[in-house]
């Protein structure tokens, strides 16, 4: 994801037709998402290392080498996972995929709501972040689709590398959001 800066603020401005506020706003969010995904990889790492050094502690006073354990040739008798440590704030806290859905959608459609070139609308970071939720979106997708007939398309194409489309109807947002609304019905995602 590419983030928002000073040098590029005025740029993005031009492209989508955004205020300098509502970019500043955007610049925010994408900083506190990056700042939160290093923060869980930061955690995860340190997770993983405490129980690796755990085991091969106790390995050791086990009477096992640490090569063994390392090399999975002997498992420990006894294994007791570590408990998760507690977010230290609220903002370490992860929030929903239907919460984080909502904002990227919200974005992505302020960003691009007078923007002429589908290649802009579709290339936008949050409707990539979007994709990027994968087949646990579609659910969210295809209520937002039911509700309004938006672009969301392209996305449910690369999510689910289908395209139940038939050539004859493309360009008719109605008929393709109704084609895919049952496709999704028929898969168990609507």
């Amino acid at each position: 994801m590419a983030l928002l800066t000073p040098e590029n603020l005025s740029k993005r401005r031009r492209y989508c037709g955004l205020s300098q506020k509502e970019l500043a706003a955007r610049a925010n969010i994408d900083v506190n998402i990056v700042a939160r995904l290093e923060t869980s990889r930061r955690k995860m790492t340190q997770s993983i290392s405490n129980l690796l050094t755990r085991a091969l502690n106790e390995a050791e006073s086990e009477g096992l080498s640490r090569a063994d354990v390392l090399m999975g040739t002997r498992q420990l008798e006894r294994w007791e996972p570590v408990p998760p440590a507690a977010p230290a704030t609220l903002e370490d806290r992860p929030k929903s995929l239907a919460q984080t859905f909502r904002e990227l959608s919200s974005i992505w459609k302020q960003e691009t709501e007078h923007c002429s070139s589908m290649t802009k609308v579709l290339t936008n970071p949050s409707y990539l972040s979007i994709i990027g939720l994968g087949l646990d979106a579609l659910p969210l997708i295809f209520e937002e689709l039911r509700r309004e007939p938006h672009y969301w398309f392209a996305a449910l194409r690369a999510i689910t590398r289908q395209n139940p489309v038939p050539d004859w109807c493309r360009g008719d947002r109605e008929a393709m959001a109704r084609i895919w609304l049952d496709w999704g019905k028929s898969r168990g995602f609507a």
